[in-house]
């Protein structure tokens, strides 16, 4: 008997199969077993002229008996839940969810999955089982089709059988001897997406200090693994606020994993005479470093660390939670400007989305404008002592916007300092970290920096109150599918007229809020953590005159 279930872009087999199973002892029988299958796998993919699958141990455990908590009860895998529950179904037993929604809770990226379930009785050896079983498979045309399906490059193959003496009733009666086996195909590498590590602000590079300025064409090595209150191993990428100062040409800065080719990508413009922040979301290359190049001219760096994202192995650590931007800070409408050398305090937990309680981080673009004085705002947790570093740089007559991703301090506050003059400061959030507790919640997955728009090349500049669409899922090294949120840098240039742009998901109203403000004649880039919109697209506003936009991916939140 087959069935289909019907889930969008996967497709999900079933094959009911009256056999015979194995009982014996569960470690060697598990083992052997999946080992087993998987040679007969491949072997016939091979003999297909169809390459051969990828074990994914990840992939295995939610095949098997990898715990699930997002149906509101604790449930074990896919053949562990079925064999223990009496059931078999794609579909877990009271709780309207499915294999998809497992990988996405496991943080298992992927553009593409399908399941085989197979069940047999009676069988005693484990080798003999997995053989009869994958035969069952194979005679079925489209089960066949799924196991020599091109598009996979992964399988996870998990296994339950019954004890001695116990009987399983999922088939419709009482059988004994009874093994269940769950194929998990997927496309594209298998991670599991990273968690999220804050750390209070810290200094790593200042080459005003040494070893004096990047100069032109010229690659800075930085350690990032070890310093700033990162561990110096098991880091897959790292959030820091890199600001340039002192430059002596019209340049860009391009931060990218060490020991890779540098990218058509960048992440801080500037021009002599100006010091300019820019967050930086970096994956970490050899040795967990990083790579910074400077294109012309000589330019110092400095380097402030916000956070890390681990390599997916560890059980804490805080999931993303991404939301319409949101604005929960203006000055211009009430407090007044900060005074020179003042520190404001900011609650965010409870407000723009924010949960009141279970948050460790937030991500806020945060903007200044109307500054008095040659000045820089530092954005650190509440109750902690102020840090040695920054967030914001300015003079007077500017308008700065810069993306902070910043801990939380006592009672979910943030405090922001400026230093000297006054100033208007303007915030609105675009997620939240959780406390590392919770079900739900993406991970990361970095990528090296790739550029997914450049209206130079394509398209145009987007005009007066225009709208353009970024398609995202399926570009720079991010899936097609399985993706709720992407880490862009994006920039404006050429702009025609003092104006501001919106990054927003598609489909949804345009927020009170904005990414980056500029004026004619300024090239002025800005990170930005955005939730994706109706077929993973994001909608970008100017506001007026017209501007060129590029936008390079730097890595995607999984759909949690």
């Amino acid at each position: 008997m087959r069935r289909y279930v019907s889930v969008p872009s996967i497709l999900l087999l079933v094959l009911l199969t009256a056999g015979l199973l194995v009982a014996a002892p569960p470690a060697v029988a598990a083992v052997t077993f999946e080992h087993r299958m998987l040679e007969l796998v491949n072997r016939a993919r091979v003999d297909a002229g169809i390459a051969p699958l990828q074990a994914s141990a990840a992939l295995a455990a939610v095949a098997a008996d990898a715990p699930y908590d997002g149906c509101g009860f604790r449930t074990n895998g896919r053949s562990a839940d079925m064999g223990a529950r009496n059931y078999f179904s794609h579909t877990i037993q009271g709780c309207n969810q499915g294999v998809t929604h497992l990988l996405q809770g496991a943080g298992i990226a992927y553009s593409g999955a399908a399941e085989n379930i197979v069940w047999a009785s009676g069988l005693t050896d484990p080798a003999v089982a997995a053989e009869r079983l994958h035969n069952d498979l194979m005679a079925s045309s489209s089960h066949r089709t799924n196991l020599l399906d091109a598009r996979w490059t992964h399988v996870g193959i998990g296994a339950w059988r019954t004890a001695a003496g116990q009987t399983w009733s999922g088939g419709g009666a009482a059988l004994t001897k009874v093994y269940i086996a769950t194929q998990i195909f997927t496309r594209l590498p298998v991670t599991p997406g990273s968690r999220y590590h804050p750390v209070a602000p810290s200094r790593i590079l200042d080459t005003r200090l040494g070893p004096g300025p990047v100069g032109p064409g010229a690659t800075l090595g930085l350690q990032v693994a070890g310093q700033g209150g990162i561990p110096s191993t098991g880091v897959s990428a790292v959030v820091l606020n890199v600001t340039v100062t002192s430059p002596t040409a019209p340049s860009y800065l391009t931060v990218f994993p060490a020991g890779e080719a540098m990218p058509t990508a960048s992440n801080l413009n500037y021009v002599p005479g100006q010091t300019v922040p820019n967050l930086v979301t970096a994956k970490l290359g050899s040795g967990g470093r990083l790579s910074i190049f400077n294109a012309a001219g000589s330019v110092d760096v400095i380097a402030d660390v916000a956070g890390w994202y681990d390599n997916g192995t560890l059980a804490t650590g805080a999931r993303f939670h991404a939301v319409a931007p949101g604005r929960i800070l203006d000055t211009r409408l009430g407090g007044g400007p900060v005074g020179g050398g003042a520190t404001a305090g900011l609650q965010v937990a409870g407000h723009a989305g924010v949960p009141a309680s279970g948050v460790t981080a937030v991500v806020l673009n945060v903007t200044v404008t109307n500054p008095t004085a040659p000045s820089y705002l530092t954005v650190f947790p509440a109750g902690e002592a102020r840090p040695n570093a920054s967030n914001l740089n300015y003079v007077p007559g500017q308008t700065v916007p810069n993306l902070v991703t910043a801990k939380l301090g006592s009672g979910g506050r943030l405090s922001i300092f400026n230093a000297a003059g006054s100033v208007d400061v303007i915030a609105d959030v675009a997620g939240w970290y959780d406390d590392g507790t919770l079900a739900t919640g993406a991970r990361f997955h970095p990528v090296t920096p790739s550029r997914i728009l450049d209206t130079r090349l394509g398209g145009g500049p987007v005009g007066p109150a225009a709208t353009a669409g970024l398609q995202v899922p399926g570009a720079g090294g991010v899936p097609s599918m399985g993706v709720s949120a992407v880490v862009v840098n994006v920039s404006v240039t050429n702009p025609t007229a003092p104006s501001y742009l919106t990054v927003f998901p598609a489909g949804q109203a345009m927020p009170t809020a904005s990414n980056l403000n500029y004026v004619p004649g300024q090239t002025v880039p800005n990170l930005a953590a955005a939730k994706l919109g109706t077929g993973g697209q994001l909608s970008i506003f100017n506001a007026a005159g017209a501007t060129d936009v590029i936008a390079d991916v730097a890595g995607w939140f999984d759909a949690g």
